[in-house]
């Protein structure tokens, strides 16, 4: 199985480097596509970025999922939205999902989506849980996903601080 991870970026150079680290550093039996969408950043994220492909080119950073492939670009988008639609556009991942550059994974988590994935082939969803940190208050809620007939998934968006979580970071899609 193949899962693509999509990272939109501009300017977010505080924050990059955390979630370049926990998407390449998943171990597992699945293909990692990984690709950074960078709107001509003019911080240090081009340097961090690089910094990593040329890690992983150069083969000094050893994988430890079956394959990692790591592809970035930086042009100019619209903002957010279009960067994460091109990167979709370009990868080829049976299951994707986009990483904002200030979220990041648990580890083991891409393996936890594969295995779920192999187990139900019928899925084309699924949600895990996730830490929502209020900078404000500095303050941490995990949330925790439940399961949901389809027709609850449609429901989501007018209740999604109510009791349904559908954390996109940890929201991936066949």
């Amino acid at each position: 199985m193949k899962i693509s991870i999509i990272t939109p970026n501009l300017n977010q150079g505080n924050f990059i480097e955390k979630c370049i680290k926990s998407v390449i550093s998943q171990e597992g039996d699945f293909e990692l596509e990984y690709i950074i969408m960078d709107g001509i950043s003019n911080d240090n994220s081009l340097k961090i970025i690089n910094k990593y492909d040329n890690l992983i080119k150069s083969k000094k950073f050893k994988a430890k999922c079956k394959k990692l492939i790591f592809k970035w670009f930086s042009k100019k988008d619209s903002g957010q939205s279009e960067a994460i639609n091109n990167g979709f556009k370009i990868c080829t991942g049976e299951v994707i999902n986009w990483l904002c550059a200030d979220d990041s994974l648990y580890e083991g988590a891409l393996q936890k989506v594969s295995n779920f994935f192999k187990k139900n082939k019928e899925a084309m969803v699924v949600v895990g849980g996730g830490i929502l940190y209020n900078e404000r208050t500095n303050s941490e809620k995990f949330l925790l996903p439940r399961d949901m007939k389809r027709e609850d998934f449609v429901r989501v968006f007018d209740k999604i601080y109510g009791d349904y979580f559908l954390i996109q970071p940890s929201t991936f899609l066949k």
